[in-house]
C-alpha cells in the first residue's frame, strides 16, 4: 500500500485524549508519535482505509496554528451505520442522522470531542 498524498491536518487542545478518542470510535491507528514535553508536537494516524491524518496540540505561537475545533473532513467507509454508533458510543454528537443522499451514498455526520466534524459515508469520488 502508498502512503497518502493529502494529509489533513488539525490542532487539539488536548491531543493526546482526541487521538484515544479517534482509536475508540473511529477504528484510527496511530502511526507516529514525537512528544515536546507534556505536549504532542506532532503525530500521524491511519485511517482502516488508508488515509491519513496529522495532528498535534495547539501552540499559539506555532506557524501552523489551526484553530481547534475547526476542521471538516469526509471519510469513505463500507458500513456507515456500525461507524457512527460506534463514535456516538465513545462521546461523539450526532450533526447529520445517517440517510441517503445524491449521488446513491449513505452518509451521516458526527462532530467529535473537540468539535471537528466528520463525515462518514460511502461516496468513493470520480475518477480523475
Amino acid at each position: 500500500m502508498s502512503l497518502p498524498t493529502v494529509w489533513p491536518t488539525l490542532r487539539s487542545r488536548k491531543c493526546a485524549a482526541l487521538m484515544d478518542f479517534y482509536e475508540r470510535a473511529f477504528g484510527f491507528t496511530t502511526t507516529m508519535l514525537v512528544r515536546d514535553g507534556d505536549l504532542i508536537a506532532h503525530a500521524e494516524m491511519s485511517t482502516p482505509g488508508g488515509s491519513g491524518l496529522m495532528l498535534g496540540d495547539h501552540r499559539e505561537d506555532s506557524t501552523w496554528a489551526l484553530t481547534p475545533g475547526s476542521a471538516g473532513i469526509y471519510v469513505v467507509v463500507d458500513d456507515v451505520d456500525s461507524l457512527v454508533e460506534r463514535a456516538l458510543g465513545e462521546g461523539a454528537r450526532l450533526v447529520d442522522p445517517v440517510h441517503e443522499s445524491p449521488p446513491g451514498q449513505r452518509q451521516a455526520t458526527v462532530a467529535d470531542i473537540e468539535g471537528n466534524l466528520w463525515a462518514f459515508g460511502t461516496y468513493k469520488g470520480t475518477s480523475a
